[in-house]
C-alpha cells in the first residue's frame, strides 16, 4: 500500500525486549502443557491418532517459538507506525499482514495510558484510544509521549453537531409504501419457489436412496405409494408452504405503511406511529436474499444514528419490509431526497487477481467435512462433491457482485454472493477505515477494506481483495472530503 499515506512515527527499540519476554513465557508454558499430555497419552494408551497429532503439534510449536521470539518482534516493531494530527489519528503495523487503521481526531470518545510493571521498566507505556467501535492501540512509546498525546486528543474540538434537527414547518404526511395484495401475491410467488426447492431436494434424496440404499425404509415407502398420491401431497405441501408464508408475513407487516413530510418519516405498524428525523437517517441498507433474486425482490432497512426502539423488545430499523428492487431507490430518493442515499453508478472491481486470492484461501469447513466423510463415511463422497461446487460457486458470485461507489458525502458498497445486499453509509457515520493486506494481496497487488460505522447496531462492510487504485480513491475520499 505504497500509494496511501504511510504514518511516520516509530515506537521504542525497548518493545522487542519487552514482547520476546512475553512470547517465552506464553510458548514455553504451551509448550509444557503440550509435552505433558503427551506423557499422559503414552502413559495411559490413547489412540494412535490423538499421539501423532500431539507430536505434530509439538514440532510446529517449537519452530513458531523459535520465530515468535527471536525473528517477529523486531519485524513487528520496525513495522509498526503512527501518526496523530488534529484531524485524523492513524495506525500501521503488521509483519505478514498490514493493518492500516484510520479514524477521525474527533471522534475519539475516551483515551487510556496502560503502564504495566513491564513497561515502567523501561520508562514505557502503552497509548490505548478508544472510538465507539474501534479501538488503536500504540504499544511501547515513552511515558511523557503518551501523557502529552492524551492532552492533546483530550483538548481537541469535538463534533458536536446537532445534524440539523432543528425543527421545521411540518407539512401533512403523504404516504409513501404500504403492504397492498400484489406484494402478498409477489410473496405467495416466492414462497413457492422455496418449497419447489424443498421438493426438489426431497426427489434427489429419493433418487440417492435408490442408489445407494442407505434408508431402506424410506425406499419401501415410495415404492409403496401411488404416483397420485405422491402427485397430491406434492400440491398439498406447496399450497401449505405458501399459505403459512404468506399470512406471517400479512399479519407482521400487513399494517405496514411508510409516510413522510419535510422532515419526519412516519413508520406505522399495527397501528401505531414512530416518528423518525430525516437527518438522523445515516445510511440505508438493500438486501436481496438469494430465494427473493429471480422475482427482484428486496428489502431496505435504514441505518439510524442511535437505536430506536417501540418497546423494549423490538428495535425499529425496516423502512420497506418487502419491495421490488426497480422500485426501491426511486422510493428512497422520494422519501430522502438530496440526502445521496440512491447508489451513484458503480464501479465493479472484478480482476483476476480477485478471483487467485479468493480461491487460494483454504476453506476449513470443507476440511472438516471432507475428513468425517472419507473417514467415517466414504459411501457418500457425492456429498463432498455438492459441496465443493457450492463453495467454487459462491466464491466465484462473491467477487462478480462486489461493487463500489463514492458520492461527495456518502459511500456505497455492494457485497454478498447467493445474497447481497448495497450498504450506503454517509461519510460522518464511519467510525473508522482499516486497510488490511496480507502477504499474499501484498504479492498481487489487493488490499481488502473494512468500514466501520458508528451506529446502533453497529455494521461492519468488507470490500476483499481489491486493487490499490480503489484503496487510494478510498482513503483520499475519507481523509480529503
Amino acid at each position: 500500500m505504497k500509494n496511501i499515506l504511510e504514518p511516520n512515527q516509530t515506537i521504542s527499540q525497548e518493545a522487542i525486549t519487552i514482547w520476546k519476554r512475553q512470547y517465552i513465557i506464553s510458548h514455553i508454558s504451551t509448550l509444557l502443557l503440550l509435552c505433558s499430555l503427551l506423557l499422559v497419552a503414552h502413559y495411559f494408551n490413547w489412540y494412535l491418532w490423538s499421539i501423532i497429532a500431539l507430536y505434530i503439534s509439538i514440532v510446529i510449536m517449537v519452530v513458531k517459538t523459535i520465530y515468535m521470539t527471536t525473528i517477529y518482534p523486531s519485524l513487528l516493531q520496525k513495522s509498526w507506525r503512527y501518526q496523530i494530527d488534529e484531524v485524523f489519528i492513524q495506525e500501521w503495523h503488521g509483519v505478514f499482514h498490514l493493518h492500516h487503521t484510520v479514524i477521525p481526531t474527533d471522534k475519539v470518545q475516551a483515551v487510556h495510558i496502560s503502564n504495566y510493571p513491564r513497561l515502567k521498566e523501561f520508562g514505557l507505556a502503552n497509548l490505548i484510544i478508544q472510538a465507539k467501535t474501534t479501538t488503536i492501540h500504540i504499544p511501547a512509546i515513552p511515558l511523557s509521549e503518551a501523557e502529552r498525546l492524551k492532552n492533546k486528543m483530550e483538548t481537541c474540538p469535538r463534533n458536536h453537531t446537532t445534524d440539523g434537527v432543528e425543527q421545521r414547518a411540518r407539512t401533512n404526511p403523504t404516504v409513501y409504501y404500504h403492504q397492498s395484495w400484489k406484494n402478498i401475491t409477489l410473496l405467495f410467488m416466492t414462497s413457492l419457489y422455496t418449497s419447489l426447492l424443498l421438493i426438489l431436494s426431497l426427489l434427489i434424496y429419493i433418487k440417492l436412496n435408490q442408489l445407494f440404499l442407505f434408508e431402506t425404509f424410506t425406499t419401501t415407502l415410495f415404492y409403496t405409494m401411488s404416483w397420485s398420491r405422491i402427485t397430491i401431497g406434492t400440491i398439498t405441501l406447496f399450497f401449505i408452504v405458501c399459505i403459512i408464508s404468506a399470512l406471517y408475513h400479512y399479519f407482521t407487516f400487513g399494517t405496514y405503511k411508510i409516510a413522510a413530510d419535510n422532515t419526519y418519516l412516519y413508520l406505522n405498524k399495527n397501528g401505531m406511529s414512530i416518528p423518525i428525523h430525516k437527518n438522523k437517517i445515516k445510511g440505508i441498507l438493500v438486501e436481496t436474499p438469494w430465494f427473493k433474486k429471480p422475482f427482484h425482490l428486496a428489502r431496505a432497512k435504514f441505518v439510524h444514528k442511535e437505536s430506536i426502539e417501540r418497546n423494549l423488545s423490538e428495535k425499529i430499523d425496516v423502512l420497506f419490509p418487502f419491495i421490488s428492487v426497480q422500485e426501491v431507490y426511486a422510493k428512497i430518493e422520494e422519501l430522502l431526497p438530496n440526502q445521496q442515499m440512491v447508489q451513484e453508478t458503480s464501479k465493479n472491481t472484478l480482476s483476476n487477481e480477485a478471483y487467485f486470492a479468493e480461491f487460494i484461501q483454504p476453506n476449513y469447513s470443507l476440511v472438516i467435512i471432507t475428513f468425517l466423510f472419507m473417514f467415517f463415511w466414504p459411501e457418500y463422497w457425492f456429498v463432498l462433491v455438492v459441496y465443493a461446487l457450492y463453495i467454487i460457486i459462491k466464491k466465484i458470485l462473491k467477487v462478480r457482485q462486489q461493487q463500489y461507489s463514492l458520492a461527495s458525502h456518502s459511500i456505497h458498497v455492494k457485497t454478498g454472493s447467493l445474497s447481497s445486499t448495497t450498504w450506503t453509509f454517509k461519510q460522518d457515520v464511519i467510525d473508522a477505515i482499516t486497510f488490511d493486506q496480507t502477504w499474499i494481496q501484498r504479492k498481487l497487488g489487493l488490499v481488502s477494506i473494512i468500514i466501520t460505522s458508528k451506529t446502533d447496531p453497529v455494521y461492519t462492510v468488507q470490500l476483499e481483495h481489491v486493487q490499490k487504485d480503489i484503496a487510494l480513491d478510498i482513503y483520499d475520499w475519507y481523509t480529503n472530503t
